[in-house]
């Protein structure tokens, strides 16, 4: 092959591996979202970037990759984990920390970086979970999701007993339009844990703007808040409940949803 025809093959052969990493980094996301709702501490992290998948379409998806990758000779070790993860029973499967290390490896950006923040969440490594996030903001100026991840550190640092700064990080995602109801409401929580009033009224008003009552995601944002208003410390917690009671009125706003269920 000439020097020039040596160019034009580099380039394909660099497209081609970019989109066997693209499908391996997807059907990871996938395995990690998989492993995720498995884990006893996933029903206390909110923002978690899963997709609902099923087991089985997920493993066809999984063998038509691994065909194509044998038919065009691409390799790396995330075809190796994606073949054993495959063929094994999920309890058996590598933790979600490392699954989600394996994607980082994989594709790497702030996606990946995101996962690996809230698996560490889920798995309740908090201060590594918060160093990621906060890794991840210093060196990404302009993030695609701000929200999800000013979501994470919010929530690593509420359950390291930061719940002063979660409440800033908490508020900043609040700030945008993409932003899901479990920011809202879980403003308004760290609010009432600060027996902060002013920022508890405006959090209870930009849920009863923003937030649909009859979300289902509302509804889960809240049962995942209440778990996590429990680890706020014995103090923490009686200060939410006082501070819902004052809060709550006759009303079915989402405001008051929240509030009831707090109390």
């Amino acid at each position: 092959m000439s020097p020039q025809d040596e160019s034009p093959a580099r380039t394909a052969a660099s497209e081609l591996d970019a989109i066997h990493r693209a499908e391996w980094s997807r059907l990871l996301l996938l395995a990690i979202g998989i492993r995720a709702v498995r884990e006893p501490g996933f029903g206390t992290v909110t923002g978690f970037p899963v997709l609902p998948v099923a087991l089985r379409p997920w493993r066809s998806e999984v063998d038509r990759a691994l065909a194509a990758a044998n038919t065009e000779g691409a390799h790396g070790p995330a075809l190796g984990l994606l073949r054993t993860l495959a063929r094994q029973k999920v309890r058996t499967w590598p933790t979600l920390v490392a699954l989600a290390r394996a994607l980082v490896a994989v594709r790497g950006g702030e996606r990946a970086t995101t996962t690996l923040g809230f698996a560490y969440l889920t798995e309740g490594r908090f201060d590594e979970a918060r160093a990621v996030f906060e890794a991840l903001i210093e060196r990404e100026h302009v993030l695609r999701e701000p929200w999800r991840v000013q979501e994470g550190l919010a929530t690593a640092r509420a359950t390291s007993g930061r719940a002063r700064a979660a409440l800033d990080a908490l508020e900043r995602a609040a700030e945008d339009p993409r932003v899901c109801s479990a920011a809202h409401v879980g403003c308004l929580v760290l609010s009432l844990a600060l027996a902060d009033d002013g920022r508890a009224r405006r959090a209870a008003a930009r849920l009863d703007f923003l937030v649909n009552p009859f979300d289902p995601e509302f509804e889960a944002s809240i049962a995942r808040w209440r778990r996590l208003r429990d680890r706020l410390g014995a103090d923490g917690v009686e200060r939410v409940r006082s501070g819902a009671l004052a809060l709550l009125g006759k009303g079915r706003s989402p405001a008051e949803l929240v509030c009831r269920a707090l109390l």
